[in-house]
């Protein structure tokens, strides 16, 4: 794949993205993690995540200026999504949209 500038945004957030993952459980999406990243902001700037709108977001209320905390709320949101949905797997794609969805 090719990258603004050859470079691959995710990179810089890899260990935050990975370590959040596994301490929500939910490693396995990883790749759908990478792709909301890439779906809100290109992977690019202090809010990878775009979580500057969830309800979750207390600390940063007019703007998150924070990727770390951008990633931490933003996959607890989701592993919070993909609960509600009742997502049994990443294979479960009907419940997997819905969660989705709700990120969104």
């Amino acid at each position: 794949m090719r990258w603004p500038n050859g470079k691959n945004p995710h990179r810089p957030y890899r260990k935050d993205r990975d370590g959040e993952a596994e301490e929500y459980g939910i490693s396995e999406y990883i790749p759908l993690i990478q792709a909301i990243m890439m779906h809100e902001t290109s992977g690019i700037g202090s809010d990878p995540m775009n979580a500057f709108s969830l309800p979750i977001n207390i600390d940063f209320p007019l703007g998150i200026t924070d990727a770390e905390y951008s990633i931490h709320i933003g996959i607890q949101y989701l592993s919070n999504c993909l609960q509600a949905s009742g997502v049994q797997s990443a294979a479960d794609s009907n419940n997997l949209y819905l969660a989705i969805q709700g990120y969104d």
